[in-house]
């Protein structure tokens, strides 16, 4: 049998097929013989046992190495391999899935990978918002009901606890008193923002 390397070399150029239209080839001429190899690798995997937590939903899943380690093998075994990379595609970001077989066939997918969203745009709206909450404590701090405090290091600290809200759900869940979890989040309003000076 031959080397994985050897198998991905012949079923993958460095440099992707092009389909006529102008794309990416999606699969070689024939597939006949990697369906019938991932069929049965396919046949032969079992459920991947859920090894590692998530603590922030409270939840098990099975991690990549898991995954990997259960596939490869049986995927080896029946001459397949997979393999991921990054590549430019029409000006556009996109993550190339192959799968090899060692005749020479393959399939592949084409999956765009989402740029990350304007970073600076988040910060001006986000700063937006702490000036609204600013202005408001100014008001509170003309009319006696919020204390002298730095009205635009208050209004962020106003729009991190707005924000966190809805991430704190699981630490709330430890109090057994939904009202205690809400008094306690809110502390840093009641004990700090909206407390009477000293």
């Amino acid at each position: 049998m031959s080397s994985l390397s050897e198998r991905l070399e012949r079923a993958q150029t460095s440099t992707p097929q092009v389909s006529p239209e102008g794309g990416i080839g999606l699969q070689s001429h024939s597939i006949n013989e990697l369906i019938k190899a991932k069929a049965a690798a396919d046949k032969a995997l079992r459920n991947v046992r859920k090894s590692s937590a998530n603590p922030f939903f409270n939840s098990d899943y099975a991690d990549l190495d898991a995954l990997t380690k259960t596939i490869r093998p049986q995927y080896g075994e029946r001459g397949l391999a997979f393999v991921q990379a990054p590549w430019l595609l029409d000006g556009r970001h996109v993550l190339i899935t192959t799968l090899a077989h060692e005749s020479g066939q393959w399939i592949r997918s084409v999956m765009p990978i989402d740029a990350m969203p304007d970073k600076n745009g988040v910060v001006t709206r986000s700063n937006r918002l702490a000036r609204r909450f600013a202005g408001m404590l100014i008001d509170g701090i003309a009319d006696g009901s919020v204390r002298p405090i730095d009205p635009l290091v208050a209004g962020q600290v106003i729009m991190s606890t707005v924000n966190s809200a809805y991430e704190a759900r699981h630490w709330a869940a430890r109090f057994e008193q939904p009202e205690k979890a809400i008094e306690t989040y809110l502390s840093v309003m009641s004990e700090g923002v909206l407390a009477p000076s000293r």
